[in-house]
């Protein structure tokens, strides 16, 4: 491992354990609040963001023992679930940019805690994983697998929301009745950006190989 290489594995490591903080204080905030009656573990947001945090603290650790042993020793699989997980808070750094930011106020999705769950968390772990951690190393095949969460939690949302309706519609996406085309735009949306961090990674690392 070369020392550039190194510093950035130090730096991503220092942002990882931050990330995991952040999620752990998320964490017992979301529990105060369940506590109190509003149970906020149903957003897509918040869930994403505690899987991010636990995955933060592994590869901080998987960082670490490659700083020690000079060499890139995390896990091929771990990289692709790490992947997957940074895909779920980035589709909802983007959500939240274009979807509920100009309906629900830009002010209100960004303060508090929802400063950390919808800026801060989604873009340190993006920003570490393409500029700073080890190289991409899985077949194109393998981002199709991103779709699989947002997949799973929308069977939840759309039976709680739609269907049964005892979930808030807090994502906005039965306005007229029309949640289908809303679910395969997320859909859409999520593989682009899964596609979109595949392949910028891939440009990275080839220039960072280059340089």
């Amino acid at each position: 491992m070369v020392k550039s290489e190194r510093i950035k594995y130090i730096v991503a490591f220092i942002i990882n354990v931050i990330v995991f903080a952040l999620a752990i204080y998320c964490l017992v905030s979301l529990i105060r609040s369940a506590l109190n009656g509003n149970n906020r573990f149903i957003y897509f947001t918040n869930i994403s963001n505690l899987i991010v945090g636990f995955l933060a603290s592994v590869n901080a650790m998987f960082l670490l023992i490659s700083i020690i042993r000079n060499e890139n020793c995390v896990p091929k699989i771990f990289t692709l679930i790490k992947v997957i997980a940074i895909s779920m808070t980035t589709l909802t750094f983007f959500t939240v940019l274009f979807v509920i930011g100009p309906i629900d106020g830009y002010v209100k999705n960004y303060s508090g805690r929802n400063f950390l769950t919808h800026l801060i968390i989604p873009l340190s772990v993006l920003i570490s994983y393409l500029f700073l951690e080890e190289k991409q190393d899985f077949r194109w095949e393998f981002t199709f697998l991103i779709l699989i969460p947002l997949f799973v939690y929308a069977i939840f949302y759309v039976t709680n929301v739609v269907i049964l309706k005892t979930w808030p519609d807090i994502y906005f996406i039965n306005k007229q009745g029309l949640w289908y085309l809303f679910l395969l735009a997320f859909l859409v949306g999520d593989f682009a950006i899964g596609q979109g961090m595949y392949f910028l990674k891939k440009l990275i690392d080839k220039k960072s190989r280059l340089s």
